[in-house]
């Protein structure tokens, strides 16, 4: 096969990122499915069971920078291979947690410092790799979240029925140590002139040299402090800072309230499923729209995860009124859904 007609090795790069997305945001999104069964085991209030993912967030923002920074000095690989390890050491401390301490260092710190880098780290190393459709590969990379909720909360959902919610964070633990750290031996930092011919992505490397100069050599046009005078990096951290206030309280109580109005945990956890699948939906899309109308993709994006959330309401009190007048008419018994 001739180099030019092989698959570019920035698409691997994207799929092993996406990869890692999924694993690490299925769990990061998947603690709303816990909710019920650590308040009720715990007898903690629903205020204290929250708390431990609030403070979870917290940590998440704090680590994310040290990933950039190890990313920076060890490359992608070491990130990785560390961010699984962390996770997996949290999630089985997690399962034999029974009080609040040691819950709030195994989960809020730990697991912070094994997941929190991921949208950081994978998003970095993608970015390097595209010129053309930039755009695009970020879009794919982002919507493992959304795959991540289909694929985590149905199996801990499963898992906790069964077992329990300390069995389902061993076994989600062990799925974390077998996909994560793998993923990081596949990834490189930055692209070389040896894989820049697979195809016409790699072409514009080749062809456009000051893109090429700037990506691979990587100047650095602002330092750190210099970038926290500028009004986008503010305008930056205030949009994701409320995105993220909005997206992550509303998840984490979105199964819990389901279950409040009656609905199953196993139904409850269709909801979230819906919701990654227009997670997927809306990223991919904005991606692609973005690629071709570059000034229009930060409202539909911002959108998004609010559109999103607003459908699983809509799930879930569609679902409460056709229980209601069913078991109005008789046809069942209230306690059967």
């Amino acid at each position: 096969m001739r180099k030019k007609d092989r698959l570019y090795d920035g698409w691997i790069v994207v799929i092993v990122c996406l990869f890692i997305m999924v694993f690490s945001f299925g769990i990061r999104y998947s603690y709303g499915v816990f909710f019920k069964s650590l308040q009720q085991d715990l007898g903690w209030s629903r205020t204290l069971t929250s708390e431990i993912f609030s403070k979870y967030m917290l940590f998440c923002s704090l680590f994310t920078i040290l990933g950039g920074w190890v990313q920076d000095r060890y490359g992608p690989k070491i990130a990785i291979i560390l961010m699984g390890l962390f996770t997996r050491i949290s999630l089985i401390l997690t399962s034999y947690a029974h009080s609040l301490w040691p819950l709030f260092l195994s989960y809020s710190i730990l697991l912070a410092m094994g997941t929190g880098p991921t949208y950081t780290v994978t998003m970095a190393i993608a970015l390097k790799w595209f010129v053309k459709r930039r755009v695009l590969a970020v879009a794919v990379v982002g919507s493992g979240s959304g795959l991540g909720l289909m694929v985590i909360a149905p199996m801990a959902t499963y898992l906790i029925a069964k077992h329990g919610w300390q069995y389902a964070y061993c076994i989600i633990g062990l799925v974390a140590l077998f996909t994560i750290p793998p993923s990081g031996l596949f990834l490189r930092n930055t692209p070389d002139a040896a894989v820049t011919l697979g195809d016409e992505e790699g072409l514009a490397f080749t062809h456009h040299s000051s893109l090429r100069e700037q990506m691979l050599n990587e100047p650095k046009d602002f330092s750190l402090p210099q970038a926290v005078k500028t009004m986008n990096f503010w305008l930056l951290f205030l949009l994701w800072f409320l995105y993220s206030s909005c997206f992550h309280i509303v998840l984490t109580h979105l199964v819990p309230h389901a279950m409040d109005l009656g609905i199953s945990s196993m139904r409850a956890s269709t909801i979230v499923t819906s919701l990654g699948i227009a997670i997927i939906f809306g990223r991919l899309f904005v991606g692609r729209l973005s690629s071709a109308v570059s000034l229009l993709w930060l409202m539909p994006s911002a959108l998004e995860p609010v559109l999103s959330l607003r459908r699983s309401r809509i799930l879930i009190r569609n679902r409460r009124v056709a229980c209601d007048s069913l078991s109005q008419s008789g046809m069942v018994t209230p306690s059967s859904h």
